[in-house]
C-alpha cells in the first residue's frame, strides 16, 4: 500500500512539472529550478498588477465621491495620472508580464505594435503627469496669486498639454519612425521591442 501511494505521488508530481514546463514553453533539457523561477516572477507581476490596478482605482473612486476633493482643481492633476497608471495596470504590465514569463511575443505584429504604442502614451502621460504636479506645487508655493489664477480651465490646459505630447511620442512608430529590424524581431526572434533606432529612442 506504501509502495502505491509513493507510485501515485511520483506520477502526480511528474505530472505537474510536465504542466509547468508546457505553461512556461520550457523543454525537457530546461531545469526545474529555472520553471519554478519564472513561476514565482509570473506569481510577483501578477500582485504587483493587481496592486496598480486596485490603488489607481481607489484613487480614481475617491476623487469621484468626495466632494472636497472634486472641487478642487489641482486634484484633476492627481486624476488624470490614476487614469494613466491604471491603464498601464490593465493593458500594459499584463501583456509585458506575459511576455517575460512566456520569454516569447507569440500575438503577433499588430498587437506588439498597438502595445508599444500605448505603453509610450501611458507611461509618458504618467512622466508628464508628474512634472506638471510638480510645477503646479512649485508654482502655489513661490506665487501667492498662482492659488487664485489655478482655474479648471488652466488645469484642463496642462492636462490637455500633457496629454497630446504623449499621443504624439506614442504613434510616432506606427506611422513608420521605427528601426528596420523590427518586423523580423517580431515574427523570427518573436520579441517586442521598442523602435531601436537612436533617433526615436
Amino acid at each position: 500500500m506504501n509502495d502505491a501511494t509513493l507510485y501515485d505521488t511520483s506520477m502526480l508530481e511528474e505530472a505537474i512539472s510536465q504542466s509547468v514546463m508546457v505553461m512556461l514553453n520550457l523543454t525537457e533539457g530546461e531545469d526545474l529550478a529555472d520553471a519554478l523561477k519564472m513561476a514565482t516572477i509570473g506569481a510577483l507581476l501578477a500582485v504587483l498588477i493587481m496592486a496598480c490596478i486596485i490603488g489607481n482605482l481607489f484613487v480614481i473612486v475617491a476623487i469621484l465621491i468626495e466632494r472636497d476633493l472634486k472641487t478642487r482643481p489641482q486634484y484633476y492633476l492627481i486624476f488624470s495620472l490614476a487614469i494613466a497608471d491604471l491603464l498601464v495596470g490593465v493593458i500594459v504590465t499584463p501583456l509585458g508580464a506575459w511576455s517575460t514569463v512566456t520569454r516569447t511575443w507569440t500575438f503577433g505584429v499588430e498587437l506588439c505594435d498597438f502595445w508599444i504604442s500605448v505603453d509610450v502614451l501611458v507611461c509618458t502621460s504618467s512622466i508628464l503627469h508628474l512634472v506638471a504636479i510638480a510645477l503646479d506645487r512649485y508654482w502655489s508655493v513661490t506665487d501667492v496669486s498662482y492659488v487664485q489664477n489655478r482655474t479648471p480651465n488652466r488645469i484642463f490646459c496642462m492636462l490637455g498639454i500633457v496629454w497630446l505630447l504623449s499621443l504624439l511620442i506614442s504613434l510616432a512608430p506606427m506611422f513608420g519612425w521605427k528601426d528596420n529590424d523590427f518586423y523580423r524581431r517580431v515574427m523570427e526572434q518573436r520579441v517586442c521591442l521598442i523602435s531601436q533606432q537612436i533617433s526615436y529612442q
